[in-house]
């Protein structure tokens, strides 16, 4: 299936799990990971960030969902390319990759905001501080995490008893999934790629702001 410069998001394929991993890496990655990398990078806003909550946040969207969930997806081509067995279950392997992003990006982002409204990292007693809908971004903390935590579990699981268990494949055959579309000459005034290229833009810019907003309500400027 071949998708158009304007359709292709629509067209892609979602149900290779492949695809899906790297896809939701590189989106969690920039818009979660990758954005608070940027801002905590400038010094004013990192001397109110480092110990906070935000700093974990900031690293379960670079390492834990940027970089494990590719992993993830890059496993998806591998395993069958090397041990040669079909993988076990198409449904499991098709909602794997959005169970451990969706789960990492609702921590992150809780975590992110826990950071920059004040909450402390490496510390278990926050009772004391006053946070509005604090106890709310704790709640989806733990959400996030259990949610992220059984992506995690059916990952091992499921690749541990495909190798053992998964059907064989004969000489050249390929896994059965949703070929990933190939690229097509876009005739489109404005491609797919770049309306998600300034969303990303203008999302650092908004996300930039509000944070010296929050940290300035949050802390006292000396």
């Amino acid at each position: 299936m071949i998708a158009t410069g304007h359709t292709w998001l629509i067209k892609a394929p979602w149900g290779n799990p492949a695809f899906a991993a790297f896809f939701i890496s590189l989106v969690i990655f920039g818009f979660i990971g990758g954005a608070s990398g940027v801002i905590m990078g400038v010094e004013q806003i990192n001397m109110r960030l480092h110990n906070t909550l935000g700093v974990p946040g900031h690293f379960h969207g670079t390492v834990a969902a940027g970089t494990s969930l590719a992993f993830m997806g890059l496993a998806y081509y591998v395993v069958p390319l090397i041990f040669r067995r079909e993988w076990l279950s198409k449904f499991f392997a098709a909602i794997q990759p959005y169970l451990f992003g969706i789960g990492i990006a609702i921590m992150a982002v809780s975590m992110n905001t826990l950071g920059r409204m004040g909450i402390p990292r490496r510390t278990w007693e926050t009772s004391v501080l006053n946070v509005p809908h604090k106890e709310t971004l704790q709640m989806l903390l733990g959400i996030g995490a259990i949610i992220a935590f059984t992506g995690l579990i059916i990952f091992v699981l499921h690749t541990v008893l495909t190798l053992l268990f998964g059907k064989k494949l004969q000489g050249s055959a390929k896994p059965t999934f949703p070929q990933v579309a190939e690229p097509a000459t876009s005739k489109a005034p404005i491609s797919g790629t770049l309306v998600l290229a300034l969303i990303f833009f203008a999302y650092l810019v908004v996300m930039f702001s509000l944070n010296w907003y929050w940290l300035s309500k949050v802390w006292e400027v000396r």
